[in-house]
């Protein structure tokens, strides 16, 4: 008995209040994209508004919407959105709420904006987790950083007209992390770690063919690298020095008779030979050896790509892996998610699922 024999459940809740009742009747469709950093989760929900004696009312902005996805045995919940977008239209009459994960306002639960620029300085030596739980707690989340995330210090940072998204966003970067958003906190993890702020592992799901729909995997030359150069100002000698990430050397195994999708990846790549250089200087060595460190490992995720469709499961998210076995040579192995799209409506629950490589280990 597979998913699609169940019946899919939906539950939705705002500003802690259950209201199903009043909009599971109305309900068209919802839409969750769930990713994995820089973006902001998003939630759609649209809603039939054609009775013309009966027309929903308006609802407001800045509402804490909780979605819960899943079928007849329960439903998981999948996130914590603010109602940032109402808007109608027709015929036939149609309403529809879009949500984000982070506010561009006040929230009715006391949620304040990390998109508005300001001015302040970040002193050298400050960690990671010191930086994200300080703008938490001005703007009313709780964060959420995992260990190795929130271990690594800071030289001095100066935040001049930049919002607190965009320096979030900015040391995610040059640090190998992923930020974002999600459920009510400001989450900072490891890129390619699978693991939760919390320290737990995020799911590893299972797949075979006969679970999913379609799929289509793609192995790219043009991300393919084999070091990246980063720079820093030496401030004894007042010049520019560069530090290099080596990638390790690629398996040359005939692609045909290989099951892992890395080590195919591996194979039909092995002649890539560019070297990435970035182009912004950092202010140390050891923030250029980390920088560079980064851009190698994301290259290496973004080199081999898995686009799946399947049936909805709401244990799906962003970071987490799938595991694909039984499909053809070069496709089976570990798959690290990038972006997860849940979609209910008329046809029933589904996802489609973007995936890069997993790193190893």
């Amino acid at each position: 008995m597979g998913l699609m024999d169940f019946k899919a459940l939906v539950s939705v809740s705002v500003n802690g209040k259950d209201v199903n009742s009043a909009l599971l009747p109305r309900l068209s469709s919802i839409t969750i994209v769930d990713t994995a950093g820089t973006q902001s989760d998003t939630l759609q929900i649209e809603l039939t508004d054609h009775v013309g004696l009966m027309p929903i009312a308006l609802p407001k902005t800045g509402a804490e919407i909780e979605v819960a996805l899943g079928y007849a045995l329960g439903a998981k919940v999948v996130g914590l959105y603010i109602a940032d977008e109402v808007q109608v239209s027709g015929p036939p009459g149609r309403l529809t709420i879009t949500a984000y994960s982070a506010t561009h306002g006040d929230s009715d639960e006391g949620r304040s904006p990390i998109s508005e620029q300001r001015s302040r300085s970040w002193l050298d030596g400050t960690t990671v987790k010191t930086l994200v739980e300080t703008i938490a707690r001005g703007a009313g989340y709780q964060a959420a950083v995992s260990r190795a995330a929130g271990e690594i210090a800071l030289q001095h940072l100066d935040q001049i007209d930049e919002s607190d998204i965009a320096i979030l966003n900015r040391v995610a970067r040059e640090n190998g992390l992923i930020f974002k958003p999600a459920g009510g906190r400001l989450v900072m993890v490891k890129a390619g770690e699978s693991t939760s702020a919390s320290g737990e592992k995020l799911p590893r799901v299972a797949v075979t063919p006969a679970d999913i729909t379609s799929w289509t995997a793609r192995f790219l030359r043009r991300e393919a690298v084999r070091a990246v150069v980063a720079t820093y100002q030496d401030t004894a000698s007042a010049a520019s020095v560069s530090v290099r990430a080596e990638g390790a050397p690629r398996q040359t195994s005939t692609a045909t008779s290989i099951t892992d999708a890395q080590a195919t990846a591996d194979s039909l790549l092995s002649t890539a030979t560019q070297t990435r250089t970035i182009r912004r200087a950092q202010p140390t060595r050891a923030a250029a050896e980390r920088a560079a460190q980064a851009e190698l490992d994301r290259s290496r995720r973004a080199e081999r790509q898995l686009s799946v469709s399947m049936p909805g499961r709401a244990d799906l998210m962003a970071e987490g892996r799938l595991v694909l076995s039984g499909f053809r040579p070069g496709i089976n192995g570990e798959w690290l998610i990038k972006t997860v799209r849940h979609q209910l409506d008329g046809a029933g629950y589904r996802c489609s699922v973007e995936c890069e490589g997993a790193p190893v280990g």
